[in-house]
């Protein structure tokens, strides 16, 4: 396989991409939100398509309980039975009313806390999963950070106000992606009620999210509200092949704005896969920069997705730039299959990187005296120039 071989193979890609996403549509004017802070985010690509203060820290109120949830999964199995405490039991303003002494089971607790909103089932859930609530929320705050959610300072499990609890829209929507690929919150999110059954009686629990039932399309997440946060909404929809997640913070109407910023994502915007698993994306040689049989084919070793606006496709894909860095390896060095040797980026005109996919070895190779990585980087970004001169010019 050569590189016009190659070239070949990623036009054609790149033009099957581009007909899928169809013809250009007419241009989508912007969301208009009275929202505080706002943000739109491709699910499958994790690209911020739009936002308005999203990077702000702000009060989240009861949207915390995403990161409560998603906590909750990762320490506990939901069939382990827990009982109230009195502290739990205590916990004021939205609630479903749990009695100290009452055991359920870890997931009764979760509906409580994703359809109603139960406060006292955060704290119930904080202490049957490790025993204590700020021990829970410390754990909280490391999951944040460890998921970029970086503007995070949780105080509590259930949002309820204090000056240094705060999230940011930017935020919310990772922690979103995030539990969305989860099954157990995905599917309680989507329910508009259901009945917990432990306790000493029957609760039924009806989901305070009344997007659910505006647009069939719409598959969660969480509603919010405070004095100090306002009116609150994290929002997900899933039509057309694409999934998309919007978050207002104090949002003088959540469910239109939500409504708006969803619709916006889906009818606005085009995922285009720039490379597939396993496809060759370069060629490094060994010895000789136009001798195939001293190097090896470096392959994807994943899929690449970018989200770009539809009626900016073709000129959005054809301003991105290319680039590859390739790993520096001593002469002599062994390279075995599998083994990754580099990185492929597709960046913004600006420089800002929008998508990376890692490049490995198709097959193990014994390196000579020199790797020939600075003609193979040279080489191949003229040739990966060439391609998008080629289809879009």
């Amino acid at each position: 396989m050569n590189i016009f071989n190659l070239k070949r193979r990623l036009w054609l890609a790149l033009c099957l991409c581009l007909f899928l996403c169809g013809r250009p549509s007419p241009a989508w004017a912007e969301p208009s939100v009275s929202a505080q802070g706002a943000l739109l985010l491709d699910a499958q690509t994790g690209q911020v398509l739009w936002q308005h203060n999203g990077e702000a820290p702000l009060p989240p109120a009861s949207t915390t309980k995403i990161l409560t949830a998603l906590l909750c999964l990762d320490l506990a199995p939901l069939e382990r039975e827990c009982e109230v405490s009195p502290q739990a039991a205590a916990v004021g303003e939205s609630s479903a009313g749990l009695l100290a002494g009452e055991r359920f089971a870890l997931g009764e607790l979760l509906d409580a806390v994703l359809l109603k909103s139960a406060n006292d089932a955060c704290f119930a859930i904080a202490e049957g999963a490790v025993g204590s609530e700020p021990y829970f929320v410390r754990l909280m705050n490391v999951k944040a950070q460890a998921l970029g959610a970086t503007a995070a300072s949780l105080q509590n499990t259930n949002g309820l106000p204090d000056d240094a609890h705060l999230l940011s829209c930017r935020d919310l929507a990772l922690l979103t992606r995030e539990a969305m690929r989860r099954p157990e919150f995905a599917g309680r999110v989507s329910s508009r009620q259901a009945t917990m059954e432990g306790g000493s009686y029957n609760r039924s629990l009806k989901n305070t999210n009344r997007l659910l039932t505006m647009d069939e399309h719409v598959t969660g997440v969480k509603t919010g509200t405070t004095k100090a946060a306002g009116a609150c909404l994290v929002s997900s929809m899933e039509r057309d092949g694409r999934s998309v997640i919007a978050v207002v913070l104090h949002s003088g109407d959540r469910y239109r704005e939500s409504l708006e910023l969803l619709n916006y994502g889906i009818d606005g915007f085009c995922n285009v896969r720039l490379a597939a698993a396993g496809q060759p994306l370069a060629y490094w040689p060994t010895e000789g920069e136009n001798e195939e049989r001293s190097g090896v084919w470096l392959r994807a070793a994943a899929d690449l997705w970018l989200t770009l606006p539809k009626e900016e496709t073709a000129a959005g894909a054809a301003g991105l730039r290319a680039e590859y860095h390739f790993k520096q390896l001593p002469p002599g060095s062994s390279v075995a299959a599998g083994d990754c040797l580099g990185t492929l980026d597709f960046c913004s005109p600006a420089g800002e990187v929008l998508g990376r996919v890692n490049l490995l070895s198709e097959a193990a190779v014994q390196l000579p005296g020199g790797s020939g990585l600075g003609q193979a980087l040279g080489r191949l970004g003229q040739e990966w120039r060439h391609i998008l001169q080629i289809l879009f010019e």
